[in-house]
């Protein structure tokens, strides 16, 4: 009989490991998951952090679009570190390079329907390699 509760103990013992470990997975696969996920926000809580649109440019305070830029995605107008130097991302308005971030300055709200920010990478795939901090896309409605 004794030896039939020590089996009936290790049992429950092998069980309670079991769940125990499960739970811990369970729990890091979350914790995995809210980690990598997109965290679409950015500036003031939000938007995507690599796209600002129509809506959130309109419904800005200001009217030039570094200002803009500023107040809802400030991270994109921060130096840029690649190897040993220095910069700023270049600014584009639509697939031709227009200057750099004060070029943004320059830029009237008004007719501006979306800007796009790219990280080195996927500003060297869509430009060309002569972007090494980043690229600011501006796509202008010049239909209205």
């Amino acid at each position: 009989m004794q030896r039939v509760g020590m089996i009936e103990a290790a049992h429950w013992e092998g069980a309670m490991r079991m769940k125990m470990q499960s739970m811990v997975a369970a729990a890091l696969m979350v914790a995995v998951l809210v980690a990598c996920g997109p965290s679409g926000q950015s500036g003031p809580g939000r938007g995507n952090a690599r796209l600002l649109t129509a809506q959130e440019i309109e419904a800005s305070p200001t009217t030039n679009l570094f200002d803009v830029v500023q107040r809802l995605r400030p991270a994109w107008l921060t130096a840029k570190f690649q190897g040993g130097s220095r910069g700023f991302p270049a600014v584009y308005v639509g697939s031709q390079r227009s200057g750099d971030i004060e070029y943004l300055r320059t830029v009237n709200t008004g007719n501006v329907l979306e800007v796009r920010y790219f990280d080195p990478i996927d500003a060297a795939s869509r430009f060309g390699r002569n972007v090494p901090f980043g690229a600011i896309q501006i796509i202008l409605d010049i239909g209205g």
